[in-house]
């Protein structure tokens, strides 16, 4: 059985993740051009960054609702980041940055990065199997209700399992796949000598991935 002690040391490690995350991001510049490629996936993945510590910090203060209800978002920021990096045509990138079209749905955007062989697929295909549950706690969809009416009393009703199963096939892979992909863009790893930093890298991601898979 799940308890509040675990609940709080799964915050607690992702929150730990995050933050060194930004010390070894922190200061670094990205040298394009503001529209580029590269600058508009990182502004997605700082959000994906961003709403990941609101996620953690609602759910820090036993507010779950609007945790779960910032989860589609964080995944969905995540997803078009990677899509924009990978699969969309200059063009389409042109179009989008100009707001002649619209980014793709996050299902297409999946069937393009499954169809590109991304390296992201690894996390974002289990990811996929949870969404319609984003769907319905961003949507206010019938799986709210279940945890809103409670043997006939209507009030918040969020297990302690609902909510470490959320950080755990939701929150945690979102947060290695766009911490590994901002790793990348900012070149975090441009200065092959330094083996201290590559070595603290490769541990970071391989424990969250031993953990999740």
């Amino acid at each position: 059985m799940n308890t509040s002690k675990q609940l709080k040391e799964t915050i607690e490690e992702l929150d730990k993740g995050m933050r060194w995350l930004e010390s070894v991001c922190k200061d670094r510049q990205v040298t394009d051009t503001k529209t580029s490629r590269i600058s508009l996936s990182l502004s997605f993945l700082q959000v994906t960054q961003l709403r990941t510590e609101h996620i953690l910090f609602l759910l820090s203060k036993n507010r779950p609702s609007g945790a779960f209800a910032l989860a589609r978002s964080v995944f969905e920021s995540y997803v078009r980041a990677v899509y924009i990096k990978e699969c969309a045509s200059d063009d389409d990138l042109k179009a989008i940055i100009d707001e002649s079209k619209k980014l793709p749905r996050i299902t297409v955007a999946i069937e393009s990065l499954i169809s590109k062989d991304s390296y992201h697929v690894l996390w974002i295909k289990n990811i996929r199997e949870e969404l319609d549950s984003l769907n319905d706690w961003v949507h206010a969809g019938v799986k709210v209700y279940k945890f809103h009416c409670n043997a006939g009393e209507i009030e918040p009703n969020y297990s302690l399992e609902e909510q470490i199963k959320l950080l755990e096939t939701v929150v945690k892979p979102t947060v290695i796949g766009s911490g590994v992909e901002v790793i990348g863009l900012l070149g975090v790893l441009q200065f092959p000598n330094d083996l201290s930093l590559q070595r603290e890298i490769a541990e970071w991601r391989d424990k969250f991935v031993r953990k999740q898979y």
